[in-house]
């Protein structure tokens, strides 16, 4: 098992030098990936005193903040794909960090009674997909030098039929939207 020390996200960094971006992967206390959890579940992590709750948190919520909705969307998904990924988690039963409830029960408390549509272009409030495309626009709202990066990338490969790396490397191909 090898981590790379976040190798993907320092990489867009230095693409897109996008300064909100640099700033939350490389300062100290800061965590992206709860910041998006947080929003997602509307909870505070400082919520979560104890040692275990903690725990829970990380390899929970914050866990599928970061691998089912942060980095999908660096890489190019969508609210339509993330929010039933981790629509997923939260229907297999999950606690919340404290104990006291199940994470679903949580999101009902909210008025989140289902998933949602994710062929519907338009979400319904009170589904889940509906909070994660809220949560898709403050995100990238938040990293605005890294959207626009992406759309003109995007752009130049519709126009070119390819893409190149800073270190020269050429990517082309199929590239769906």
């Amino acid at each position: 098992d090898v981590d790379y020390g976040l190798a993907e996200v320092r990489s867009a960094c230095c693409y897109t030098n996008d300064p909100v971006l640099i700033e939350d992967f490389t300062t100290e206390g800061k965590d992206a990936h709860g910041d998006t959890a947080e929003m997602i579940f509307q909870v505070s992590k400082k919520d979560f005193k104890s040692e275990e709750a903690k725990a829970v948190w990380k390899k929970g919520m914050r866990d599928w903040a970061k691998n089912r909705m942060v980095f999908p969307q660096f890489f190019g998904s969508t609210y339509h794909n993330c929010g039933p990924h981790i629509w997923d988690a939260v229907e297999k039963g999950a606690m919340m960090p404290n104990g006291d409830m199940t994470v679903r029960q949580h999101l009902l408390n909210q008025g989140i009674t289902e998933l949602g549509n994710p062929e519907d272009a338009k979400t319904r409030e009170g589904t889940f997909l509906h909070r994660v495309k809220q949560v898709e626009q403050s995100f990238w709202d938040r990293f605005q030098v890294f959207a626009k990066w992406k759309r003109h990338w995007y752009a130049a490969y519709l126009r070119d039929g390819y893409c190149k790396s800073l270190s020269g490397f050429v990517y082309s191909g199929l590239v769906g939207k």
